[in-house]
């Protein structure tokens, strides 16, 4: 049965940082994320899911504030973008 079941109640931490938004308007991208102390951010993107992501800009600084991006250059309203959270040493 089940006579041994633990609860851990820690919730778990989402992967990542927390996206508040996304738009696309004439050819810039923006993505607004939550940052937290501690960290640094990199943006990568690709084009499509089956190539690598390359890095388009790095080392945002996270300061508890909402962090936003803008890639000025899209290529169009498809494309892939991630965004990599790094803890500062």
């Amino acid at each position: 049965g089940f006579d041994n079941v633990v609860i851990d109640p820690t919730p778990l931490r989402q992967s990542g940082p927390q996206i508040v938004s996304t738009s696309y308007d004439d050819g810039e991208f923006s993505i607004v994320f939550k940052s937290r102390i501690g960290y640094t951010y990199n943006l990568l993107y690709s084009a499509d899911l089956d190539e690598d992501f390359t890095e388009i800009d790095s080392d945002f600084e996270g300061d508890g504030s909402t962090l936003t991006y803008t890639d000025f250059f899209a290529d169009g309203p498809e494309g892939f973008y991630k965004i990599e959270e790094v803890e500062a040493p």
